[in-house]
């Protein structure tokens, strides 16, 4: 079975972008460049230089809304001016992210992303985009987004139940991206997080240089985490206010851009490139 791959980004990652509609397109890109590949969790880690606690909200909450199914984002994100453009971005379209149809219309079984609205007597109702809820036993927190599977109509509800990941995974079914905010400074989460972690870097070792070494550990490895430094400065960086160098935490620093033709590579573009490379050389 492939290993969960994983993408870390700064906090500063949009604070360059004056304008919520830029900010919104950069993260856009981010969230796609992440499903496309099937990224299992976006880690957002502190910049220690650059600090900027609006850059950092704005950058969880629009990156979970794009993850969520459009069927469930009126109940879970309010009114807000960090969203004010999020709606004119094109869906995911990650297989859990469906389209509404008429509950006769059903091929069951049948999965999907479900809100979690209440308990009623020892129950769960959950909200699938549909005509109907769904019911499901067994514990859930309520307000949590679950993937579940649909399996028969009885009445005026859905009767199924709750998907564990691995169960998703056998099926090799993506079900999006986690958000996940690092609490910690960088360095101690890099060294608890247990696989292998690539840095990315145009002062890092050419990738042709470290091809058939990847191409083995990637192949190998339970866990990848790519990581990213800001749009001002790189990683070398970053680690340095931690009186840490790439190589300290990384297991490689490489360059996925040789010779590039512009000054500095934007993250969205970085992301793209990365995993698109990286990949590939996984699958050779």
């Amino acid at each position: 079975m492939p290993g969960e791959w994983s993408i870390g980004i700064p906090s500063s990652f949009t604070a360059n972008l004056t304008s919520i509609i830029q900010r919104t397109t950069a993260a856009a890109l981010v969230a796609r460049a992440a499903a496309i590949f099937r990224v299992k969790t976006i880690y957002i880690y502190r910049d220690p230089i650059t600090t900027d606690p609006e850059v950092l909200r704005q950058l969880i909450k629009l990156l979970r809304y794009i993850n969520t199914p459009p069927y469930l984002r009126k109940d879970i994100f309010p009114l807000d001016r960090d969203l004010s453009y999020a709606g004119i971005l094109p869906p995911l379209k990650t297989p859990l992210h469906k389209e509404w149809v008429a509950v006769k219309n059903l091929q069951l079984p049948d999965v999907r992303l479900g809100l979690v609205k209440g308990k009623y007597f020892g129950k769960y109702i959950v909200d699938v985009g549909l005509d109907k809820y769904l019911v499901v036993r067994g514990e859930v927190n309520v307000g949590s987004i679950v993937p579940v599977e649909l399996e028969k109509v009885k009445g005026k509800y859905i009767w199924g139940r709750v998907l564990e990941d691995d169960e998703l995974d056998e099926r090799g079914i993506y079900p999006g991206y986690k958000v996940i905010r690092v609490k910690n400074r960088l360095p101690e989460f890099l060294g608890r997080f247990g696989g292998l972690v690539i840095g990315t870097s145009r002062k890092g070792d050419l990738v042709t240089e470290k091809y058939e070494s990847l191409r083995h550990d990637l192949s190998k490895a339970d866990k990848v985490l790519i990581l990213f430094g800001s749009f001002e400065y790189g990683l070398d960086r970053i680690l340095e206010y931690y009186d840490m160098t790439p190589e300290d935490v990384c297991s490689y620093y490489i360059n996925l851009a040789p010779d590039q033709g512009v000054s500095t590579i934007r993250m969205e573009e970085a992301v793209l490139i990365a995993l698109s490379i990286l990949r590939f050389i996984e699958n050779m």
